[in-house]
């Protein structure tokens, strides 16, 4: 006959080493769970500085481009200017061409203005 101590269970060594075992399979788990969260979270951050970048460099680069043909048309006009006679409607197209130069570059500040570069990824993805 068996008595109520021989019944009760015993912890042996298999069930220490069952239970260490589902304890790290749980904390595994936690662990990639919170690491994925963490990477999609940076991953995100990232992409929305990367868009942002882009953003303001196209469009600094295309008014930049546009102030650039302006001024490549001012140094045409005065070269054809002073290899001319130097009459008065062609002063007057090389101040028209250097005001429209000048027009260019204030609009090329006021875009770099309003599309500045996003701060850094070290300061925005925190």
């Amino acid at each position: 006959m068996t008595t109520p101590e021989q019944t009760r269970k015993r912890w042996t060594f298999q069930h220490v080493i069952t239970l260490v075992v589902a304890v790290l399979v749980v904390a595994s788990v936690v662990q990639a769970v919170t690491f994925y969260q963490r990477t999609e979270r940076i991953v995100g951050c990232q992409q929305g500085y990367q868009r942002g970048f882009a953003a303001a460099l196209d469009a600094r680069t295309q008014v930049s481009a546009e102030a650039q043909l302006a001024l490549d048309e001012v140094m045409r006009v005065v070269s054809v200017s002073f290899s001319a006679d130097g009459a008065l409607a062609q002063r007057e197209q090389v101040r028209a061409a250097i005001n429209d130069y000048l027009t260019k570059r204030e609009q090329a500040r006021e875009t770099q203005r309003q599309n500045p570069y996003p701060a850094a990824p070290e300061e925005l993805c925190r």
